[in-house]
């Protein structure tokens, strides 16, 4: 089953800025709120994040799309990356800039140690992506 939906982490970190406002004492556990917050990626998807580290607008998939259904996704610029999916076969995710698998390529390992990671520059557009079997 394909699925994209696009986050709005913005608001969470208002809410917590907001939290450490009105409650001083509290900034630790605003910190941690932020901290737990980012990388947010429900086990069996690969995530997509527009600010580095896992924060920002996130898109996320549990399958292979040829190019992404929400137009969020399909125009925001890129900054990180996580591949929570499962290891077995079709654990890995090539992410390309191009509709279809097409144009340059990203290879994104699975798991917490290897499948988090920055895009090179100031990000990239991802226009489609797909699960398959084997190595990076």
């Amino acid at each position: 089953m394909k699925k994209a939906r696009a986050l709005a982490a913005a608001a969470a970190a208002t809410a917590a800025g907001a939290a450490i406002l009105i409650a001083p004492g509290t900034a630790q556990a605003a910190e941690d709120t932020r901290a737990q917050a980012a990388w947010n990626c429900a086990k069996g998807n690969v995530c997509f994040y527009s600010g580095a580290g896992g924060t920002g607008v996130s898109c996320r998939s549990d399958g292979t799309e040829a190019r992404w259904v929400n137009q969020t996704c399909l125009n925001t610029t890129f900054k990180s990356f996580y591949n929570n999916g499962y290891v077995g076969p079709l654990d890995h995710v090539r992410a390309y800039t191009g509709f279809n698998f097409t144009g340059t390529s990203y290879c994104l390992h699975v798991g917490w140690d290897e499948g988090r990671g920055s895009f090179p520059g100031s990000g990239v557009k991802l226009k489609s992506h797909k699960w398959f079997t084997g190595e990076c």
